[in-house]
């Protein structure tokens, strides 16, 4: 059994697989744009490095959120069409746990990793990871500026892309490391490697009554319930 994970939850599109033999491949491209579009050659580019194809693969892991609401949607789509065509198990870890558990320390403790949620706002999530133990999600909230983000637990690290200064004002607030940008960037080797912690994913029941975490409503749902002053019908929001 092949075991293939996606994270598109950034503009960074990120895709891993790992065959029976152990052998693991991972592969990125940048530009959200592009997701859709090139989602499946670059599959089918990972699983052909591993020596298998995708008849072979029986569980999928994806990043679900939050973040970019079409690159979820995009991956929703892939987990749940791979489910209904075969049988194929679907797991999902939070897309900041991914992003935390790549720049963990070796010692382990809690990362507060964070990135722009857009209209001023900023995604934020604690997360522990400790050796030998179950991954923990101390933490997930919306932040309007690093001040409110400061009213949660002090972290160990913090890392992600927020917007200019964001981050940056967090670690001296509390005194601790910050790594910014590319050193936190999604991973989908990350996702396997989670796979195998307890705590680090968590497999769905149900995949097509799933949804993912989108974290807010997408920037076309919030224009028209602003314009229309009423929740806009059969949406997924997610309240945040």
């Amino acid at each position: 059994m092949i075991v293939l994970a996606v994270d598109l939850a950034t503009d960074r599109m990120s895709v891993a697989a790992v065959a029976p033999g152990g052998r693991e491949v991972e592969r990125h491209l940048v530009g959200a744009r592009s997701h859709a579009r090139l989602l499946v050659p670059l599959i089918q580019e990972v699983l052909a490095e591993t020596g298998g194809s995708v008849a072979q693969v029986g569980r999928i892991i994806v990043a679900d959120g939050p973040g970019s609401f079409t690159g979820l949607r995009v991956a929703a789509v892939l987990a749940k069409g791979l489910a209904r065509a075969g049988t194929v198990t679907v797991a999902t870890a939070p897309s900041l746990l991914g992003r935390a558990a790549r720049v963990m320390p070796t010692a382990g403790g809690l990362v507060l990793c964070a990135t722009s949620a857009l209209r001023g706002e900023v995604y934020a999530g604690w997360y522990r990871l400790e050796p030998d133990r179950p991954v923990e999600t101390v933490r997930e909230a919306v932040a309007t500026d690093w001040e409110s983000a400061s009213k949660g637990p002090r972290p160990d690290l913090v890392a992600g892309d927020g917007p200019d200064g964001f981050l940056e004002a967090l670690g001296r607030f509390w005194g601790v490391p910050v790594m910014v940008r590319e050193g936190a960037h999604a991973d989908a080797r990350t996702l396997l490697a989670l796979d195998r912690r307890t705590g680090g994913t968590t497999t769905i029941g149900d995949p097509p009554s799933w949804e993912p975490t989108y974290g807010r409503p997408a920037e076309a749902q919030a224009k028209w319930e602003r314009e229309h002053g009423r929740p806009l019908p059969d949406s997924h929001r997610t309240p945040g």
